[in-house]
């Protein structure tokens, strides 16, 4: 079982998430076009989403996700609606708050579904469209998992295994990874090579993820 991540200084979101007026379940019903009003307020509440309004300049229009540890706030990402909705990319796509990606942290919204494999994914977007399926995605906040990250993996990874989602671009360093977790005796399916050039866990609606993931090969 991973070792325990470093203690973590605890954080709270900037006052302009707090304050917003424009509901978060706008942007997710434009992003997922699967997703009706009332999955859009579950899902708002569940992954605990924020959003900033326009004109606060840095913070300018994002949404906001927060990352915990346990029950800790120890940073967030954000997401630029304006970059997304007008592809101006002048504007940074993510931004992260204070210790954005510490040390072997996930984004883990769905933390209470223990009894099925782990999916890793990349984005906290990614994860959106778990929200109807009966699995655990666990996002790595990046394009591969770092160490402290696999000594930090659930116990959930050792009892029932993972299943690898990672964007297909970089299929050889999933293949790689898929060999490192094998050799910790982690069972690993691999469903990255299943997916469309250029398609995301988080483009794909619930029913095609989930089928997805149940035609992931073991890798042996």
């Amino acid at each position: 079982m991973g070792s325990a991540a470093k203690p973590m200084k605890i954080i709270s979101l900037p006052a302009e998430v707090l304050n917003a007026d424009t509901p978060v379940w706008v942007y997710l019903m434009s992003r997922f076009k699967w997703m009706d009003d009332a999955l859009a307020h579950l899902v708002t509440d569940t992954f605990l989403f924020g959003r900033t309004e326009s004109g606060m300049n840095y913070w300018d229009n994002r949404l906001f996700i927060p990352i915990f540890k346990g029950d800790e706030l120890v940073s967030y990402s954000s997401r630029s609606m304006t970059c997304w909705m007008t592809g101006d990319v002048s504007i940074p796509k993510y931004l992260s708050g204070p210790n954005g990606g510490p040390a072997g942290v996930f984004y883990d919204p769905l933390a209470v579904r223990t009894n099925s494999r782990l999916v890793i994914v990349e984005g906290p977007l990614d994860c959106v469209p778990f929200i109807n399926t009966s699995h655990r995605p666990i996002a790595v906040l990046g394009s591969g998992m770092h160490q402290a990250q696999i000594e930090n993996l659930p116990s959930q990874a050792y009892e029932l295994g993972v299943v690898l989602m990672l964007d297909r671009d970089k299929l050889g360093d999933t293949i790689k990874l898929a060999n490192r977790l094998r050799g910790l005796n982690i069972r690993v399916w691999l469903a990255t090579h299943l997916m469309e050039e250029g398609v995301d866990p988080g483009d794909m609606r619930p029913a095609a993820l989930a089928r997805l993931i149940d035609m992931a090969e073991e890798v042996a």
